[in-house]
This record gives structure tokens, sequence and C-alpha cells, in this order.
């Protein structure tokens, strides 16, 4: 009765199926000696016996096949029936392929999660799917190898954050000589990855302007509460002025920032694309720079996916360092986003020129800190605020899954542009680096008027303190 009162629901959104088939026992029988026909019960086994002695992947036997993760899985929603599963299809699917058939044909699926964690927000069984993906990819991949290119920048580049400062330097300098303008742009990037325009690199990292015009005023500000900011690498190197942005909203409420003494990257790209020896090795050269106990109240991500894995991934490699878990512990329970930190702190705001707005909810700030700035920017600028359709649907982006499926990444960017073009708003508020690179992107190529900006933004240039 559990399964028939969830199942309908979440598959087709019925209260019950079209027919339901009840299996009562053995029916009577005239010609049976013991009046009842015979009945036999075949169970097909197919692996299934060793995967329930498996006490982390039996969690997968707990799926009621009702494909609600196919439902909402962005990617699923665009390849749809067979292309994104061999016999099992959907998120789902990619797990029980690489548990029932070929290794090569499960990491075709596994390859295809964009990372977006919306099947296991929906899975009324409670299966964390994503990360059952995540971790059977990362399980493949050490069997059979990494990309030997990519594993070399995760590992050499990612891990050393000098290292990385010089390359991103360097390529900034060639990138601006090249496009002359602060956008990548060419010609000679292959059509079916020339969907939307990239920004190129900054020549000025956020940390190194962050010591020469805050620093210092960090002590003139009277405050018993201090903010711990990790920028993550996108705002160190692409988006460094979403950094200027929130450090001088902070000081105007009166709170003090830290920032770490090296950027060093989360180690997401790498444990997304399987290469677990590299995301430990990044890790923990992150950890190093989180900052001690006591030496702040706040930990602010303006990232949700450097969020998610500081918060969920992290202690998975340090488990065999004790100094470095606590420290890791410690700083989990002190991680917000900037919407969640502002309603924490009750503050009131207030528009400066009546700016209609809309918001996108990232995915690992929705499904992975569970606190999105959509009901906090509502509550406060509800006449100016205009509501998207499927607002925390996927845009698309997924790091490294839009260079790998270019065509499928511009399919689930052209239905979040149709959302937000519906909205009539004139700015995209959100609270992902990611989702700015990769929806400012598709709008400027599609040439839509449309600003898009990162909370810290928008807070900056259109909102004051009430």
């Amino acid at each position: 009765m559990k399964i028939l009162r969830v199942l309908p629901k979440n598959a087709t959104g019925q209260i019950i199926s079209v027919y339901v088939t009840w299996i009562k026992g053995a029916v009577e029988s005239l010609n049976s000696s013991s009046g009842r026909k015979e009945l036999h019960f075949v169970f097909v086994d197919n692996g299934r016996k060793a995967l329930m002695d498996n006490p982390y992947f039996n969690e997968a036997l707990k799926c009621i096949r009702c494909g609600s993760c196919a439902n909402v899985c962005p990617v699923y929603g665009v390849l749809g029936g067979h292309v994104f599963g061999h016999i099992y299809t959907g998120p789902i699917g990619a797990i029980l392929t690489s548990f029932y058939h070929d290794d090569k044909k499960a990491m075709e699926l596994l390859s295809l999660c964009c990372g977006c964690k919306a099947c296991s927000e929906i899975c009324p069984a409670n299966i964390d799917i994503q990360k059952l993906i995540s971790d059977i990819y990362g399980g493949l991949r050490l069997k059979y190898g990494v990309d030997k290119l990519r594993s070399s920048v995760y590992y050499g580049v990612l891990s050393k954050p000098s290292t990385m400062k010089k390359m991103i330097k360097a390529g900034s300098l060639v990138l601006r000589i090249a496009e002359k303008n602060s956008h990548i742009n060419s010609p000679l990037i292959p059509k079916k990855h020339n969907f939307r325009i990239l920004p190129a690199p900054k020549e000025e990292s956020f940390s190194s302007i962050f010591r020469k015009k805050f620093e210092a005023r960090q002590e003139m500000v009277e405050s018993e509460k201090t903010v711990f900011f990790y920028p993550g690498c996108a705002i160190e190197y692409i988006y460094p002025e979403i950094g200027e942005s929130v450090v001088k909203f902070l000081n105007k409420i009166g709170l003090r920032v830290k920032i770490p003494e090296k950027i060093v990257c989360c180690g997401y790209p790498a444990v997304h694309d399987g290469d677990k020896i590299s995301a430990k090795r990044i890790i923990n050269e992150s950890v190093k720079y989180l900052p001690v106990e006591e030496s702040f109240d706040y930990f602010l991500v303006l990232c949700p996916t450097c969020g998610t894995t500081l918060k969920y991934l992290f202690r998975e490699f340090v488990t065999d360092m004790p100094k470095e878990y606590k420290k890791v512990k410690f700083v989990e329970g002190r991680i917000v986003n900037l919407s969640r930190l502002l309603d924490d702190l009750n503050v009131k705001v207030k528009t400066k020129n009546g700016i209609l707005f809309t918001y996108h909810i990232p995915c690992h700030q929705n499904r992975g800190l569970h606190f999105n700035g959509e009901r906090f920017l509502k509550s406060l600028l509800s006449n100016y605020y205009m509501p998207m359709e499927d607002a925390d649907r996927c845009c698309g982006f997924g790091g490294s899954f839009s260079i790998d499926y270019p065509q499928v990444s511009k399919a689930i960017l052209d239905k979040k542009i149709e959302s937000i073009v519906n909205t009539s708003a004139s700015v995209v508020v959100t609270e992902c680096p990611g989702c700015i690179m990769q929806i400012r992107g598709g709008l400027l190529k599609r040439s839509i008027p449309v600003e898009v900006k990162h909370l810290s933004e928008f807070l900056d240039e259109y909102v004051e303190i009430d």
C-alpha cells in the first residue's frame, strides 16, 4: 500500500494508476487434489543478491520504478527514451546499467550526468541517485583510467595555486590580445561549442584586488562578527567584480571580511570527472588554507557548487587525516550563501530605481545548500519580482558537461532563456558564477538585452539598505 500511494503520484501525478493487478495467492481449482491451483513465483536474480550484500550500493534496490528521476532530469528531458539508457532509462538506469551490463555502456550513461542533483531531491525512496552516479563513475574511471590531459590539469595545476595563477594570467594576456575585449567569441571555436559568449579571465585576480583595496579597511569595520569569504576559482580569476561587490556590501552592514591566504580550487571539477586521485590532492591543498576554529562567525560562499563540495564532499577526502577532518567539520557548520546570511541577519533592502528582476535558482544552491535567494528577495521586493517558470531547473552549464555535450547543454539553456524572456524582467539575479557564465553567455549570443547579475552585484548596483 505504501508503494501504491507513492508510485503513481511521483510517476504521473495521479492518485492511483489506470490499473492495478492484485495477486492474492493460489486460486481455487476443482481438478486439484488440494482444491487450489499450483502457484509458482520465479525471482530473477541477475546479480541482485550480490548487490544487496553491498553495504553502500544496495541503496539502489530501493527504487520503486516510478520514473520521477527521469521526469526531472534536464538531460533526459532533452534526449529522452533510450538515448539516455541501455535497457533501464534515466538517472537510475545509469546506475542499474553499471550493475547488470558492461562497463563501457555504463560509463557512457554515467558521463551524461550534469550533477544537478534533481534526481536525488525528487526520489520518493530517498535514494541519493546523483551521489551513486558520481561514486560509480569515479570507480570506473579508477579502473579504466581518466582523460590524461584533464588529469594533468587537475593534478598539476588546480592543486597548485601559484602555478594556476601564473597560467591564468598568461592565458588572460593571450586572450586579451586575440579577442581585444573581455569575451571569448572566436570564429575558431567549433560551431557546436559556439552557442554562448564566454568571459575571458581578468588581468588581476580578486585576492590581489582585495589586498590592495579592502584588506586594511577591515580593521576599521566596527563589528563583533567576521565573515570568512571563500571566493572559488570563478570569482578569483573570471569575476573579481562579484567579490568586490560582496565585500563592499558586507562592510556596509557592519561585517568584517577575511579571505584565504591562497585561493585553491574546491576540487569539484575533478570529483565530477571521476578523477578521485586528483580530487584528493586538490582538496588536501585547499584544506591547508581553511580558517582555524573561532577565527570567524560565517564561512561565506558565492558559488553554491564550492559550498556543496565543502559541506558534503571534503570530509570524504580527509577521513584519514584527524586534524584536517576536525577543521573541515568545524567549517561545515558555518557555511552560508549570501542570501542565507542576509536572511539570518534580518537585513532589509529596497530598490533604488524600481528595476524589474527575476531569479534563477542554481542547482547546488537549491539542492545542496538548501537555501536560495528567491524567497528572501520576493519577500522584500515583491513589487519588482517577476516569477520565472521552472526557476530551479538547470541552466545546462555543469562545468565540463557543457564542453563534453555542447548540444545537450545548448538545448537545456534554450529552455532556460525562454523562461527568462517570458518574465519580461530586465535583470536575472542568481547566486552561481557558473550559471552566470552560461546564461549571460547565451543571452549575449542571442542579442537579448537582459542583464545577468550575481546577488552581490544586484545588491551593490540596484538596491540600498532600508
